[in-house]
């Protein structure tokens, strides 16, 4: 996910906002892959992400593959941690 996610970072989702085209999201396939994309856009069946790091191309998987899908609401670097 780098460079725009690096390691020690946190991304913060929103469960119960919406999903919007041109924002991250988080996604989690059924198959145990999780992943922060940015989403196209959504189809009946599929919807259709793109890589947020320039190193993988566009994916487009079938909503049936799909855990859960949701909004990033924040990415916070280390420097704003309060833990």
């Amino acid at each position: 996910m780098a460079p725009t996610i690096r390691d020690g970072w946190f991304i913060v989702v929103e469960p119960g906002h919406a999903a919007v085209p041109g924002e991250f999201v988080l996604v989690v396939t059924k198959d145990g892959h999780s992943m922060v994309k940015e989403l196209l856009f959504e189809g009946a069946d599929s919807i259709s992400l793109a890589s947020i790091n320039g190193a993988h191309s566009h994916l487009t998987l079938q909503r049936d593959a799909i855990r859960t899908m949701h909004y990033v609401g924040f990415i916070v670097p280390p420097s704003k941690h309060r833990l």
